[in-house]
């Protein structure tokens, strides 16, 4: 059961920085679709 703050709070990083993180570690086409999207 989740016990944390009342908001909810995502490790997810914002769509860019994720998106950046992906292309370095090589998964450029991911990348790329996902800064098409935003």
């Amino acid at each position: 059961m989740y016990t944390g703050p009342g908001e909810y709070m995502s490790n997810i990083p914002p769509w860019h920085i994720f998106a950046k993180y992906l292309a370095q570690i090589g998964m450029k086409n991911e990348a790329q679709f996902i800064l098409s999207q935003l």
